[in-house]
């Protein structure tokens, strides 16, 4: 299948999913992924194998291959044309206060939980350099602020113990893989090494009842044990 086709195939999905409040969708990547992870067995996925089993990159061709970028998108409650505005960035831990905002005023008549993944790769000659990347948020209303979603929602009279707890997570993941082959007395030995670097932030962040009447994201708190608006660890 030629590019072009490709790209056209993940834009008529994306839109067909875009209105769609429960999803699940992974796009391009491992065929490895789309067999249950059971992938060990097919040493020319130079998109999951070598994260595994970094030996099978003595295997295969030695001309360049890229994989085709894998998307993936996850939505519980929530349709993709509303998420992909409260998703934040992977190094700001996946939400930012116009987000919390926005998920206490409009969405806060039950729990949601959003995602947005990627990965690609490169592999030539034995060498695979690969990066992953997820970004994700999970908010969580009370009682009180379910009840006056449900009930319509009037700014004007916010329940003042109203209250959203929003957490966000995102990492990026970046790897190099190498592998090769020497001959032994009794046959073909090959080996391998992978390494990789991974990057993960997440935040915690309140709305209560004043800050979603004012709709103010100043006002917007951060939970205990986030140091500024997110934490990272490397």
């Amino acid at each position: 299948m030629k590019a072009s086709t490709k790209l056209t195939t993940l834009a008529l999905l994306l839109v067909g999913v875009g209105s769609i409040a429960q999803a699940d969708v992974k796009l391009g990547g491992a065929r490895a992924r789309g067999m249950g992870g059971a992938g060990l067995a097919l040493p020319l996925d130079i998109g999951q194998n070598y994260r595994i089993n970094p030996a099978f990159l003595a295997f295969g061709q030695k001309s360049p291959q890229i994989q085709f970028p894998g998307l993936g998108y996850k939505a519980r409650g929530i349709s993709l044309d509303d998420a992909r505005d409260i998703v934040g960035k992977f190094d700001e831990g996946g939400l930012d206060a116009a987000g919390v905002v926005d998920l206490a005023r409009n969405f806060g008549n039950g729990d949601k939980t959003l995602a947005f993944s990627g990965d690609l790769g490169f592999r030539f000659a034995g060498l695979a350099v690969g990066f992953k990347g997820e970004a994700g948020v999970n908010s969580v209303p009370n009682a009180a602020l379910r009840a006056w979603s449900n009930n319509g929602g009037d700014i004007t009279n916010v329940d003042p113990a109203s209250r959203l707890d929003a957490y966000g997570y995102g990492y990026t993941q970046v790897e190099l893989g190498y592998g090769n082959m020497v001959n032994g007395g009794k046959g073909r030995l090959s080996f391998g090494l992978n390494a990789k670097q991974v990057s993960a932030y997440y935040s915690h962040k309140i709305a209560d009842a004043t800050t979603i009447a004012s709709g103010s994201t100043g006002s917007v708190q951060t939970g205990s044990g986030i140091i500024g608006d997110f934490s990272k660890e490397t």
